[in-house]
């Protein structure tokens, strides 16, 4: 089995748009202390061409706490969500299936910004510290606030190949009992629909809009 991560599959996810592909990787995963007692995970996933950060529902992070889903896991996202908190597009992911572990992580893929709205994230950040943010911090907030799309570096070796662990390569045609399955990882581009390339234009030209104005 072969799995193939495609190219505009985050930048589809933070638009709530359909997937060209469902497979991505983890980079990195940060633990978030929040009351209750129940363990939130903030995890870096890509296509292997660009990331974003991402949550996980409370069920799949008993699988981090258990070590299943840690860096280099490689996941098939079934069912998600996506919404829009203080100006920033938050993706949280409910259900996965196909478990994996590749044997590295691709090269230095385009990290996408979440932020969406300037104007009410930098609101909600000034509102959070109680109107503290002095004109000077404001303005560097703003600048920081840049649109979630990034153009890719185009030279990007498109034709890479990653293996999967010598140890989980042994069991090729094998599932035990962690839900892992041994793979191989492919990576292929997918130009993005038109409609997709048509919100990143929209989106761009809004926020360089919203830029001056706030300029």
């Amino acid at each position: 089995m072969s799995v193939k991560l495609k190219k505009g599959t985050c930048a589809a996810l933070l638009l709530d748009q359909p997937l060209p592909g469902r497979f991505v990787q983890v980079i990195s995963i940060e633990k978030l202390e929040v009351l209750g007692g129940i363990n939130h995970y903030m995890v870096e996933i890509t296509d292997s061409f660009e990331s974003i950060p991402v949550m996980l529902s409370s069920d799949l992070g008993a699988l981090v706490a258990s070590g299943k889903i840690a860096a280099c896991t490689l996941m098939e996202i079934m069912e998600y969500i996506c919404c829009q908190i203080y100006g920033m597009r938050i993706v949280i992911i409910e259900s996965i299936t196909c478990l994996a572990l590749a044997a590295s992580l691709p090269n230095k893929p385009t990290s996408l910004n979440v932020v969406q709205d300037v104007n009410e994230s930098l609101n909600s950040i000034i509102e959070k510290l109680g109107g503290s943010v002095n004109a000077q911090d404001a303005e560097k907030v703003q600048d920081a606030a840049v649109p979630y799309f990034s153009t890719s570096d185009e030279s990007q070796d498109s034709t890479s190949h990653f293996s999967t662990d010598s140890s989980i390569a042994a069991e090729a045609n094998k599932t035990d009992n962690t839900g892992y399955a041994a793979v191989g990882l492919e990576e292929e581009v997918e130009d993005c629909s038109s409609q997709l390339q048509h919100e990143r234009c929209q989106f761009e030209a809004e926020m360089k809009e919203s830029n001056m104005s706030l300029g």
